[in-house]
């Protein structure tokens, strides 16, 4: 369930390439150059490399386009997640954040969403911070920010199972070959 299934689907049509680290496009011939050393051709592409970064790996683009690419900003994720040794953490399953003094914006309860998401009884947490190298640049993360948390879903720190894991959003690269 969930983003699994997001996946699952572009594997079954789409030969998506994992620990491969783009270093060249061809477009012309409709070839993609790894950094280990393969390069496979496709018939369709499909990316999640941000602009900036996807644009100087095209051969060929002109200056200017290259200049324009530099400018753009994009935003990352940074997801943290949680087990908590109690299920009733709140009524809803997601929460956004407005406020400029809460870094992460949305909050998720994956346990409300499918039993297979914890274990019976415990609930699961998720946070999601959303930055940009650009404009809002995540530097650190501090305890104090989540001792804040905490309190928002009346959790005692001793209650959290495990240490917090932290997945940046990793580029896609998939290819109809």
């Amino acid at each position: 369930m969930g983003f699994v299934t997001y996946l699952e689907s572009l594997a079954q049509h789409y030969d998506v390439r994992l620990n491969h680290k783009v270093n060249g496009n061809r477009s012309v011939s409709a070839a993609m150059r790894f950094a280990n050393g393969t390069t496979v051709t496709y018939a369709e592409l499909i990316s999640s490399v941000p602009l900036p970064e996807l644009i100087p790996l095209i051969d060929g683009v002109p200056p200017d386009i290259l200049a324009a690419a530099k400018r753009l900003a994009f935003t990352t994720a940074a997801l943290f997640n949680f087990g908590i040794d109690r299920e009733d953490l709140s009524e809803t399953a997601i929460t956004y954040f407005y406020d400029e003094d809460i870094v992460f914006s949305r909050v998720n309860l994956p346990h409300m969403f499918s039993p297979h998401n914890a274990p019976p009884g415990c609930g699961t947490i998720q946070a999601e911070i959303y930055f940009s190298d650009k404009y809002k640049p995540l530097t650190e993360v501090r305890p104090t920010i989540w001792r804040k948390w905490w309190r928002v879903y009346g959790v005692a720190v001793s209650s959290v199972k495990g240490t917090a894991s932290f997945s940046q959003d990793t580029s896609i690269t998939a290819m109809r070959m």
